[in-house]
């Protein structure tokens, strides 16, 4: 009978013993790795999360934008209408030339310059001379200034002048027009094409 007792408890300790290994084992090589596989899996669906919250964020705010877009691209069509195109440069510098003529000033020199190109337009100056009386100049700038296509004055310049034939002259002034047109980048043409 202790034999039987012995064989017993010997068979018990060696399954415990043997169960002990394999529980080792399976922790330290099927367990742990997945345990760390897990725990990866945890953090990228985290992030991933994150990042589906912050696309949920913005597409919740795509109708405002599109709105803003469509605001914006009415906003440019309208302004647009100020900017000449070249075809229209002849007609400008006609209206430049009826504004002296309304205001009672004698041009003594109106000479179309060389464009500038800059990087989203191109500037159209005109240099100008002129002799006038004062409120006569002031009638002239104040037309062109409020041309329907936009219109810059720059480089003025004024000095005294008498005129015994036109006594209401009593000044010279010389400055620079401007107009400019829009020269978009080649893949903003494109853009506006479509």
């Amino acid at each position: 009978m202790d034999f039987k007792k012995a064989s017993f408890r010997n068979t018990f300790l060696v399954v415990l013993i043997l169960s002990v290994v394999l529980a080792f084992f399976y922790n330290s090589m099927v367990y742990s790795s997945k345990k760390k596989n897990l725990t990866k899996l945890k953090t990228e669906l985290k992030e991933a999360q994150a990042n589906l919250d912050v696309l949920k964020a913005r597409a919740m705010n795509i109708d405002r934008v599109k709105a803003e877009l469509d605001s914006l691209t009415r906003m440019w069509n309208v302004l647009k209408k100020y900017l000449p195109t070249e075809q229209d440069l002849p007609e400008w510098l006609r209206e430049i030339a009826d504004a002296g003529r309304r205001s009672g000033i004698d041009f003594l020199l109106f000479k179309p310059q060389q464009p500038v190109s800059h990087e989203l337009y191109t500037e159209y100056p005109a240099e100008i001379r002129v002799r006038s009386g004062y409120h006569e100049l002031g009638t002239f700038l104040s037309f062109l200034v409020n041309l329907p296509r936009l219109t810059k004055i720059s480089h003025l310049s004024m000095n005294s002048f008498k005129n015994p034939k036109v006594p209401a002259q009593t000044m010279e002034v010389s400055f620079t027009a401007s107009t400019f047109i829009y020269t978009p980048k080649p893949a903003q043409a494109e853009e506006e094409k479509k």
